[in-house]
């Protein structure tokens, strides 16, 4: 499945309100497919592959980001599974940022345990090892803020026992 503009607005009764922050988030501009993955000059893998049969080929940009891509399109309710979404320019505390989440994974219908841990219909990802995580999170609050003003979709953040949950989920299709 392509993705078109129409099927980066969820559906009325399908989006959120933001929680609100002690300081304000202003979007500035959303663009679709704006971030490339560069070519690699370092130690991590990129690539391209096809998630499943008949599923358009997905860019990756490290082998975590491959294997959450893998375990999101293997449930059963994927519908579909895209890499480098969007950007999102922002203003927050009047300086200037950009941000790419990793993925978007479109659901129908959400099972109830990513349901449960802030999955929606349409969700941001990002794709962390469980040791940087907590090195991110300090950028988590306004890239959410700015993710759900922008798209009007939740950002999740996915570390390495969170991927293997999901592949070893009773969800999970073979």
């Amino acid at each position: 499945m392509l993705f078109t503009e129409s099927d980066f607005v969820p559906p009325a009764g399908d989006t959120f309100s933001p929680v609100p922050t002690e300081d304000f988030v202003r979007v500035i501009a959303v663009r679709k497919n704006h971030r490339k993955i560069p070519l690699s000059r370092a130690r991590h893998v990129i690539g391209t592959f096809s998630p499943r049969p008949g599923h358009p080929r997905v860019d990756f940009e490290s082998l975590l980001e491959r294997s959450a891509l893998i375990a999101l399109a293997r449930l059963p309710e994927c519908l579909s599974v895209m890499s480098q979404p969007f950007t999102i320019d922002y203003e927050y505390r009047n300086r200037s940022y950009r941000y790419t989440p990793d993925i978007l994974v479109v659901l129908k219908p959400v099972p109830h345990s990513l349901l449960l841990g802030g999955f929606r219909k349409y969700t941001a990802i990002e794709v962390k090892p469980d040791d940087r995580a907590c090195l991110w999170k300090g950028r988590l609050p306004q890239r959410r803020e700015a993710v759900l003003r922008g798209m009007q979709m939740p950002l999740i953040v996915l570390g390495e026992k969170a991927i293997a949950g999901l592949k070893g989920s009773k969800h999970h299709g073979s």
